[in-house]
């Protein structure tokens, strides 16, 4: 059975361009936000015992992260088979080090994040500086395509 690619909202002509390429379905994902600005993720689409990729570009990550993680649940309850990851931009790659005490080393945090969510993950050109290979940073099968 093919995949069903979802793009999140900022994402669709890209997941759009993509289904076509990959001749594959496109599925919609509704994200509806309250007023306390929490959100309500929504799949639309047969997920059960399908590959399920998520297309999510992460430009302005921390409101995109949470609704990221909800969907990939989402497909797990729906009965994906498995959830990946295409993000054509991939933040927190640069903050590999502390460069002062008590800083966050976010990379690894949000590989180990990101790595609890989907089960693979491909993206483009991450910006790697101290690290070689994004499997320093994460647990789950990765890919990186040069632009």
């Amino acid at each position: 059975m093919n995949p069903i690619l979802f793009g999140f909202p900022e994402n669709t002509a890209f997941a759009r361009a993509l289904a076509a390429h990959l001749k594959t379905e496109l599925g919609e994902v509704e994200w509806h936000r309250f007023p306390d600005h929490e959100s309500l993720i929504t799949l639309h689409g047969d997920l059960a015992g399908r590959d399920v990729v998520l297309v999510c570009d992460f430009v302005d990550p921390d409101p995109k992260a949470l609704p990221l993680h909800f969907a990939a649940h989402a497909a797990r309850e729906l009965r994906a088979q498995r959830v990946g990851l295409v993000a054509p931009y991939l933040p927190y790659m640069r903050q590999d080090t502390r460069f002062h005490v008590g800083q966050a080393r976010s990379a690894f945090a949000f590989g180990r994040f990101l790595s609890s969510t989907v089960d693979w993950l491909v993206t483009v050109d991450p910006h790697l500086h101290r690290l070689h290979h994004l499997d320093e940073v994460f647990s789950i099968p990765t890919l990186s395509v040069s632009a």
